[in-house]
């Protein structure tokens, strides 16, 4: 089968309006209702009073010329400010560049001279930053609260929006340092709607840095959809044990929460999630020990392991995941979501040929794709591919080349391999990094772990790369380095053993992702302060225990 399909993969009927005026729809249904509140009960907003925020923002804004599309770059921390920031832009026509305020003030200008917004949004924390060539806008949600002063904002009318009408720009690292803007089209988000089915009146966990596309799900398919959002700030973010406490206080019925993040909770409160009716999860490869753990000790309604690109709008696939799935170590990403045409394609872009195990790259069409990265043709180019043969016209079709491998398993579910950039050859053997750290979690004593290429300093030009493993032990269950040691080499072909090194825990970038960027920095660092000591032994193979060199909070990759 190389084309993975559903029973209800039939092209959907998505909505031809523009994203705000659903959320207007919402407000004329249930003006009273909560649109947003703070999982401290600090603030809670209502439709109609949301509105009534976002239009007082929005007449703002249009004290100047805003072309159709235009970018215009929100720096504000999550929550409800982030939310009446975003809804404006959409209002007057705009697309939201959510930007990260943990970011350095150059890294932001960066983005900016990118995308040459014709407004920065900021809130109050974030508006004295050393931030150039751009107006500036302050948006606090306890000062649009009155029409007196804003000329007729109760009056303001929304600029006509489609689906085919860009909703956002979202800024991922590239690989050449240079940071990339994925376009994101309404169309993309309406189809994401369509697969959540999130209720009217459903509480809808708000987790996620707005800079990454999930958030989406939460902000406007929560809105489009009748929902109230459920902030959960910083302080509550500030541990696994007070985060889980706030879940089972506020009763979120739906949520999304990077893996990262699930993964860190999973294993100091396991039971943190069993009053989440759905539970979706993804962004990084699920652990299938984390999600075992969960469903063992108090699982949500549904647990979801879900997966997509920025450049498909968040999601492509899904798999609800049970407990004999979890228990084998072999966590399936499922099927296309509605009105998503996965296929898996060898090197020449060709259809694989459809045998169970068979593995090649997954390549994504329909309506969720990006119409490319901003002002960067080249790159668009080369990851957006027209191929033949594909369409029942024999026409050409558009697909997204993810960089992802996949194999086809039973019941035409794809199984995660891992990343085509990730296959590295160690003394001239080709391995896959997440198939090592899925390898080490199944077999060893290690409740998470991240395997890393290194590269020796050039202190050391006489050296070979090797792979080196941070693990974070389960000691309960006996867990120590020379018991992983041991089973590794009973388990793994020598070439691709890893070198150990203990952490109590993996760090998380801003996107609740691995940051293995700083993995790589801690490594050397380690080899510069043991060169200030005495050797009693070569530096060649080190293993040794890095104690805690990161604070085990979770406020890391919020802001």
């Amino acid at each position: 089968m190389p084309v993975i399909q559903r029973a209800d993969r039939l092209d959907p009927v998505l909505p031809s309006c523009g994203m705000i005026s659903l959320f207007l729809h919402q407000v004329e249904e249930s003006p009273s209702q909560l649109a947003y509140v703070d999982a401290t009960e600090d603030v809670a907003v209502t439709y109609s009073g949301l509105l009534a925020k976002v239009k007082f923002l929005a007449s703002t804004l249009r004290k100047r010329e805003i072309p159709f599309e235009s970018p215009i770059a929100i720096l504000t921390a999550k929550g409800i400010n982030q939310i009446i920031a975003q809804l404006a832009v959409v209002f007057v026509g705009g697309t939201c560049v959510p930007l990260d305020p943990s970011i350095s003030d150059d890294q932001i200008q960066v983005r900016l001279d990118d995308a040459q917004p014709v407004y920065l949004i900021s809130d109050v924390e974030n508006q004295h930053r050393q931030l150039g060539g751009v107006p500036k806008v302050t948006v606090s949600h306890e000062n649009l609260s009155s029409f007196s002063s804003t000329g007729g904002a109760e009056d303001c009318i929304p600029t006509p929006t489609y689906p085919e009408t860009r909703s956002h720009i979202f800024y991922t690292s590239g690989t050449t340092g240079k940071p990339k803007g994925v376009q994101v089209l309404a169309r993309g988000l309406y189809r994401v709607k369509r697969w959540a089915k999130i209720r009217p009146h459903d509480l809808v966990g708000h987790v996620t840095n707005p800079t990454f596309d999930i958030s989406t799900l939460d902000i406007w398919v929560g809105l489009m959809s009748g929902a109230t959002i459920v902030n959960f700030n910083k302080n509550i973010l500030s541990s696994p044990f007070t985060f889980s406490e706030a879940l089972k206080r506020s009763r979120v019925s739906w949520m999304v929460i990077t893996t990262g993040l699930f993964n860190i909770v999973a294993f100091a409160c396991p039971d943190a999630f069993s009053s989440v009716e759905i539970l979706v999860t993804g962004g990084e490869a699920a652990n299938s020990m984390a999600m075992k753990l969960v469903l063992e000790n108090g699982p949500p309604g549904k647990l979801i392991n879900a997966y997509g690109p920025t450049e498909c709008a968040v999601w492509c696939t899904y798999h609800e995941v049970t407990l004999e799935e979890a228990t084998s170590g072999c966590i399936s990403i499922g099927g296309p979501i509605v009105g998503t045409d996965l296929y898996v394609l060898n090197d020449d872009l060709q259809l694989v040929d459809g045998k169970l195990e068979t593995i090649g790259e997954l390549c994504v069409g329909g309506p969720g794709l990006s119409p490319g990265y901003f002002k960067r043709p080249d790159l668009t180019k080369k990851a957006f591919v027209n191929v033949t043969g594909l369409a029942k016209d024999g026409g050409p079709k558009r697909l997204y080349r993810t960089g992802d491998l996949v194999r086809y398993k039973e019941r035409g579910l794809l199984e995660y391999i891992g990343r085509k950039d990730n296959q590295i050859k160690i003394h001239g053997f080709r391995v896959e990094l997440e198939g090592i750290e899925a390898t080490i979690i199944k077999h060893c004593a290690v409740s998470t772990t991240a395997v890393l290429k290194i590269h020796p300093p050039q202190s050391e030009p006489g050296q070979s790369a090797f792979l080196l493993a941070y693990i974070v032990l389960k000691p309960e269950e006996g867990g120590n380095l020379q018991a992983v040691s041991d089973k590794l080499k009973e388990v793994l072909p020598w070439y691709s053993i890893p070198r150990l090194q203990i952490i109590d825990q993996l760090p998380l970038n801003t996107s609740a992702k691995v940051d293995r960027k700083k993995l790589v920095e801690l490594y050397y660092s380690s080899l510069e302060m043991s060169s200030d000591e005495p050797q009693v032994q070569p530096r060649k193979a080190p293993v040794y225990l890095a104690s805690n060199p990161f604070p085990a909070t979770l406020d890391y990759q919020t802001s």
